[in-house]
């Protein structure tokens, strides 16, 4: 699974860390996303978006991963997860962890029968 890390200033001063996930989010793939989020926690006073647009799947050791991520996080920063599909954000949702992270829902794609015109 490809992670990808970036750190990007935002134009109103606070240091924004921007962790972009793709694929399978599953027991293979969890350390390395723990493994970001432990590199971004050290920016000390940052928010981290964890992007989950591109996650087709998120299983119960790599959910353990983010939620033990977000608890070290919360002395120092927070985290927000965006854009995590229908029943990824549904898995989170029912595990009751809106407290813990900042769930923003998947954005509204465009249709694309409303390009083609038809």
């Amino acid at each position: 699974m490809p992670v990808s890390f970036s750190i990007a200033d935002s134009s109103d001063g606070a240091r924004k860390v921007v962790i972009w996930v793709t694929g399978d989010l599953d027991a293979d793939t969890a350390h390395a996303v723990r493994a970001r989020l432990a590199q971004a926690q050290r920016h000390a006073h940052s928010d981290v978006i964890l992007d989950l647009t591109s996650v087709t799947s998120i299983d119960s050791v790599a959910l353990t991963s983010v939620v033990n991520g977000a608890k070290e996080m919360s002395a120092t920063g927070k985290l927000r997860v965006i854009n995590p599909p229908e029943p990824v954000a549904r898995m989170l949702t029912e595990a009751g962890l809106g407290e813990l992270f900042e769930l923003t829902p998947d954005r509204p794609r465009p249709d694309v029968r409303d390009q083609v015109g038809g």
